[in-house]
């Protein structure tokens, strides 16, 4: 009698057996299937509205993903496009025709219908920044306003605009980028000695006479990179409206005797009367000429998509021992 149960019992078993290795094949076959499309999908897709604090401290609501995100500048341009923007970014020229206030915003708004208005620049945010994009949002446009006013800042806002534009991988990667050479240069340069920059950026000409001499100042991107890179800016303590416009004279570069010299791509192609520092009256006695320590910088130099290469560069030009090595 005992065998004949346990005969008749066996085959539930078997059952029960069955449909428990059928649900955990299941299962198993599902978690793969969720585990292959996380690993397949390139891209964690943002969730909207989403608020962002900018620059200027406002919060920017974020209704939906921008497509038609509208900048005014190269610079602003190149930046959404290292971030990812892509074929999203378009670049806004033309300006205000009047006196009247908040034109540039009207013309904006209407020559471009965009869906985020982003402002930058390479010094900190200023009063107009910020009331200009105040004005946008009274229109109804989102407008972020991004300091680029040092190298890192740099490296955070790739990733802030990636959060806003939803291209987060794409800003990740530029942003890691430019973080790893920041921390390589700062690592290899630190208890170096600091060379003396004067780095020129423009000329006052007058009748192809040479007025002033316009070098960059303190509080710009140009300025942290320099100092990032083991240098130190001649003109950095001058405090001037337009700190990319720095006027000076030769005496004032002669008495600081600046060990290097750069000159900008922008003066070299675009300024009449551009003469190479070298064959300028009055020069030859200066430590960078003397030691032929000058570089005539391209045009592209200082550029997002660039930025990480130039900052290697710098360093090396005003570090020789680290040629090589970076």
């Amino acid at each position: 009698m005992r065998k004949e149960e346990i005969y008749i019992q066996n085959p539930r078993i078997e059952l029960i057996k069955f449909f428990m290795m059928t649900l955990i094949v299941v299962g198993l076959i599902s978690g793969c299937s969720i585990n292959g499309k996380s690993e397949s999908s390139t891209e964690e897709k943002a969730h909207y509205p989403q608020t962002f604090i900018d620059a200027c401290g406002s919060e920017v609501l974020i209704q939906k993903e921008p497509q038609n995100v509208v900048v005014q500048g190269s610079w602003e341009e190149d930046f959404l496009k290292e971030a990812g923007a892509g074929g999203k970014v378009k670049r806004f020229e033309g300006m205000g025709i009047g006196g009247s206030i908040n034109e540039t915003e009207r013309r904006i708004a209407a020559e471009t219908t965009p869906d985020l208005v982003v402002i930058m620049s390479k010094y900190k945010p200023t009063e107009g920044d910020c009331k200009s994009a105040k004005a946008l949002q009274k229109m109804g446009i989102p407008a972020y306003v991004s300091d680029q006013s040092t190298v890192k800042k740099v490296a955070s806002e790739l990733l802030q605009i990636g959060n806003i534009i939803n291209t987060k991988e794409q800003a990740k990667k530029a942003s890691e980028k430019l973080s790893e050479t920041i921390r390589k240069v700062e690592q290899a340069v630190y208890g170096l000695n600091r060379p003396s920059v004067y780095w020129e950026n423009s000329l006052d000409v007058e009748f192809e006479e040479i007025k002033s001499f316009l070098a960059i100042g303190g509080d710009v991107l140009e300025n942290d990179l320099l100092k990032m890179a083991g240098g130190e800016n001649i003109i950095q303590d001058l405090t001037v409206p337009n700190p990319y416009r720095v006027e000076t004279n030769l005496k004032d570069i002669q008495d600081k005797n600046p060990q290097c010299i750069l000159v900008s791509g922008y003066e070299i192609k675009f300024v009449q009367g551009y003469q190479p520092v070298n064959r300028r009256d009055g020069w030859e006695n200066i430590a960078a000429i003397k030691n032929n320590n000058v570089i005539e910088l391209p045009i592209s130099f200082g550029s997002v998509s660039s930025l990480s290469e130039d900052l290697i560069q710098l360093a090396e030009f005003i570090h020789p021992e680290l040629r090589g090595k970076l």
